[in-house]
């Protein structure tokens, strides 16, 4: 099976962050593993968010937001909690 050739969302699978690990060359062992990935990914879409909401020009600002916010509810699918603050974003499990 091809996941880029999948009609649902790539990340609507918790089993995707799994084999995004494995493709890595990590074993997928533990808990630890699977938080480092999810830390990256919501420190990189928190990076990317803040980009976009500094943007002078606000052409491209509303469609990152709204792919910062899709992350999220894929993300709040698998039952993981993305909490935006001011500068950053932090995740739990519910």
């Amino acid at each position: 099976m091809d996941p880029y050739n999948n009609d649902r969302s790539f990340i609507d699978n918790h089993k995707n962050v799994h084999l995004i690990i494995e493709l890595m060359g990590y074993q997928v062992t533990d808990s630890e593993t699977t938080e480092f990935v999810l830390d990256a990914s919501v420190e990189l879409r928190s990076a990317v968010r803040q980009i976009a909401i500094n943007l002078p020009d606000p052409g491209p600002k509303g469609e990152i937001l709204k792919a910062c916010d899709s992350f999220r509810k894929q993300l709040k699918s698998v039952n993981i909690n993305l909490k935006d603050n001011i500068n950053q974003s932090s995740w739990s499990r519910e």
